[in-house]
């Protein structure tokens, strides 16, 4: 169907290589945001179909790209729904917090066992990265023949453990279907 494209925490669009014609909104593979306008080689291009309301936004609508809501782009992503469990796992809490220390202790302790629970597959930790990176880098810095592929080359050790950081989190995932509702299922 497409693909699914992070542009910042809030915006993210849904692009494919449909035909692209006069004032459709298109993404380079640089990840440029343009209206089409003049006739250009439309080889790095690809149709922007959905996106999150942002800076701009109306003017995608007129011409046809669709709506994403942030909350069904990131269920899809994340596979589950702050707002909804919260509704269905804990609904004596729309009700009101109580006031106690221990009612705001139980609403804490149960909070956390969720989210214990939803990352309970995730292997490592971002100090567990960044220690794996500080022997990487000191084996191949230039000094000792090391290559280093990646360019620019960063100066600092916590540029480059930044970046790499960075690289794990993904930005991009592929679109199975996205239903007239706008739920998206990735594939």
């Amino acid at each position: 169907m497409g693909k699914l494209i992070q542009i910042t925490n809030k915006h993210y669009i849904i692009v494919d290589y449909s035909p692209i014609k006069q004032n459709d909104w298109c993404i380079y593979n640089t990840g440029e945001i343009i209206q089409y306008f003049v006739e250009l080689n439309t080889d790095n291009l690809r149709k922007i179909t959905h996106s999150t309301p942002t800076g701009g936004f109306s003017a995608m609508l007129e011409v046809g790209v669709r709506e994403l809501s942030l909350s069904n782009v990131q269920e899809a992503i994340q596979s589950y729904s702050v707002e909804k469990m919260a509704i269905n796992e804990y609904p004596f809490a729309l009700g009101g917090i109580g006031n106690s220390e221990n009612d705001k202790k139980e609403h804490w302790i149960k909070g956390f066992k969720a989210h214990e629970n939803l990352v309970k597959d995730k292997l490592f930790t971002t100090s567990d990265l960044e220690k794996a990176m500080e022997c990487v880098y000191n084996w191949m810095i230039p000094a000792s023949g090391g290559l280093y592929v990646p360019k620019p080359r960063p100066e600092t050790l916590e540029e480059l453990k930044k970046r790499y950081i960075q690289s794990l989190i993904p930005t991009e995932w592929e679109v199975k279907e996205i239903t007239p509702e706008g739920k998206i299922t990735l594939a």
